[in-house]
């Protein structure tokens, strides 16, 4: 008798533990609903995101967001087949128990948690291949492939594709095999398990893939500018066609703010091939005025940008300039000669440069700066010819 009654203590704590971890399968597969609808939520507002950029400039997003919504179809299409799965194997051991007043936000608990037969049969009907344990099996790895093939493009480096690959919990690979056993994927986590292990094994596999999504959502955002130069730095500049103006004429310019980037180093080519050097994000470009006229250089800049051909922009340029000899003017401004014990005005300017920057010397006499710069007085101390020459 008193053996009897230790058995059966026995079978009670057996079952009491087993009644534990259904409950803990039931709170498991809660719990990955309410984090299923957190990354429902992220996934969606970068979804928006992609919506608001297409409005903004579809040339430059029509691609990404070609392939995010490829992906979003691929990771909607798993799920769905999975909550049929789910619907038909639960219906199949007696549905849920639905309780009065019960929280409908709640997931119900599970008629039979601790069903074995009806998904074992489900799973492995001795098939083979045509089994709905390697059917499910085969569409986990196909699904993971067919998102993660919306990253195979030149534009992202393939590293971080297969980092990805690797990283990523949406698989369902066969167990090592041990001597001559060779386990399957779907025996050993399906067939094997009570019904509400399958069930929370089934959500938390829809949960990788929404993971996998967002990945890949978020990598796919990124490529949208990732192709646009950062600018770190601010100034104001003034560009005109001509750095001199005839007396007269009038000076015209543009103003811009422009937007620098001092960290990067754009490689900057001139026609011929030579490279100009860059300081600070800025070309540096001196070229020796050897002969007068309209002169004229061309280029072109290249960038990193990941969405053109070798990962580079090319972005020309022309440009036009005047080189002149170097020439003075000097004018007597009273008198068109110089007369000896008079105090002769006279004016010196030199087209290009500021009469600052002038200094003027005078032989067989002396001169006197005059009001105003570029004005001098001249007293000449004997007759005959007498030079003046400008300096710069």
């Amino acid at each position: 008798m008193i053996n009897m009654m230790y058995l059966v203590l026995l079978a009670l704590l057996a079952l009491n533990v087993s009644k534990e971890i259904l409950k803990a399968f039931h709170l498991m597969e809660s719990s990955f609903l309410s984090s299923q609808k957190s990354i429902d939520e992220k996934n969606n507002l970068i979804e928006q995101g992609f919506a608001a950029s297409m409005q903004e400039n579809k040339i430059r997003t029509e691609e990404w967001y070609n392939r995010a919504l490829a992906v979003r179809n691929a990771s909607k299409s798993f799920c769905d087949q999975i909550d049929s799965m789910k619907i038909k194997l639960v219906n199949d051991a007696g549905g849920y128990k639905i309780e009065d007043g019960a929280d409908p936000e709640m997931l119900p608990e599970l008629s039979s948690p601790d069903n074995m037969e009806k998904h074992a049969n489900f799973f492995d009907d001795g098939k083979g291949k045509q089994a709905q344990g390697k059917v499910l099996q085969d569409l986990i790895n196909n699904t993971r492939d067919l998102m993660l093939a919306q990253l195979n493009t030149p534009k992202i480096d393939n590293s971080v594709v297969e980092a990805l690959r690797r990283q990523t919990a949406l698989r369902a690979d066969d167990p090592k095999p041990t001597g001559t056993s060779k386990p399957t994927w779907y025996n050993t986590y399906l067939v094997h398990s009570p019904l509400a292990g399958v069930t929370a094994l089934l959500t938390k596999i829809q949960n990788d893939c929404k993971n996998l999504e967002s990945d890949i959502l978020n990598l796919l955002s990124g490529q949208i500018t990732a192709s646009l130069i950062k600018f770190d730095q601010v100034r104001s500049q003034v560009i005109s066609n001509k750095s001199y103006v005839m007396i007269g004429d009038k000076f015209e310019a543009d103003i811009v703010l422009m937007a620098l980037n001092t960290t990067s180093s754009p490689e900057i080519l001139l026609q011929d091939g030579s490279k100009v050097p860059v300081e600070g994000g800025i070309g540096k470009l001196r070229i020796d005025a050897r002969t007068p006229g309209i002169q004229q250089v061309k280029g072109f800049v290249l960038v990193d940008d990941p969405n053109a051909e070798g990962g580079k922009r090319k972005d020309s340029f022309t440009y036009e300039w005047q080189a002149a000899p170097p020439t003075a003017t000097i004018s007597a401004t009273a008198m068109n000669i110089l007369y000896v014990g008079l105090k002769n005005p006279i004016s010196v300017s030199v087209p290009g440069y500021p009469a600052e920057a002038v200094s003027v010397t005078m032989s067989a006499g002396k001169l006197t700066p005059d009001k105003g710069a570029g004005n001098f007085i001249a007293e000449v101390t004997g007759s005959g010819r007498t030079t003046i020459r400008a300096t710069v």
